[in-house]
């Protein structure tokens, strides 16, 4: 007697309904501008961990200097869109179902000239394109060295250095008169040589090894903690910039690293957020 095809047919349906499962959702995170107090942390949808406190806002817009904000240099393993945690093996793996909703390389530049336009002034910081007649007084030119989930994910770490330069001002044509004697003319000529003017001010280098620690074991904690160091950068940069202006003994300017209590020991990420295997 032949065998009857209804198990077969019962395992086919249940393999294609297997197929057609429903992936795990896609989670986008978004590090967005945020409203900051003077001398405090932005406002955070997240539990953001608590910052030290930053400078006041730079005096009245008039006598602030316009900055320039250039490229922001991000390390290539920056670029991409997954959230990259510490692997349980060492180096680095993506976070399963969470990534950011916009590149790295676009989010970091945006948020670290609001955020200096927090503490310096509305329109004391730009990037290109400039508004038509804006007057530039220095350039600023950051480099992300590291932005690193710590182990245990207890922190996010930054590593950054920066270099801010007057703007020289416009090349100058000065008339040199030549005093050698042309033998054929017997006369003396005269050349126009352009020079450029250099200002004497040297860049003002700075660097920071920052830390924030993670308010929890989730996806979102992670980001809070992303958006609290990025905060502190732009603190540091103002701090530095500042603290040169007002007599610093010397044009370049290190600051210490700031690291962020963490919140207790270290709880493993939870299960909707465990790294992949």
């Amino acid at each position: 007697m032949p065998a009857s095809p209804r198990p077969l047919l019962l395992a086919a349906l249940a393999v294609l309904s297997a197929c057609a499962s429903p992936a795990p959702p896609l989670h986008l995170h978004s590090l967005t501008s945020l409203a900051a107090p003077q001398g405090g942390p932005p406002a955070s949808p997240f539990a953001a961990p608590a910052l030290p406190a930053l400078p006041a806002t730079a005096p009245a817009a008039a006598a602030t200097p316009v900055w320039q904000l250039l490229a922001v240099q991000l390390p290539a393993y920056l670029d991409r869109d997954a959230l990259l945690v510490p692997a349980p093996s060492g180096g680095l793996q993506a976070l399963a179902n969470e990534r950011w909703a916009e590149p790295l390389r676009d989010a970091l530049p945006r948020l670290l000239r609001d955020d200096l336009a927090s503490l310096r002034g509305a329109a004391s910081v730009w990037a290109a394109p400039l508004p038509v007649g804006l007057q530039v007084q220095r350039q600023l030119r950051v480099e992300v060295l590291a932005l690193d989930v710590l182990p245990g994910w207890q922190a996010v770490r930054l590593r950054a250095r920066w270099w801010l330069a007057d703007v020289a001002p416009p090349t100058a044509t000065t008339a040199v008169t030549n005093l050698s004697t042309n033998a054929a003319t017997n006369a003396a000529s005269t050349t126009n040589i352009t020079t450029a003017t250099m200002r004497s001010d040297a860049p003002l280098l700075g660097e920071a090894d920052l830390q924030a620690g993670v308010a929890g074991s989730s996806a979102a904690a992670l980001v809070a903690a992303h958006r609290a160091v990025l905060w502190q950068l732009a603190g540091r940069i103002a701090a530095n910039t500042t603290n040169a202006v007002n007599g610093a003994s010397t044009a370049s300017a290190t600051s210490a690293a700031i690291t962020a209590k963490p919140p207790g020991p270290a709880s493993p990420p939870g299960a909707a957020n465990t790294p992949p295997r």
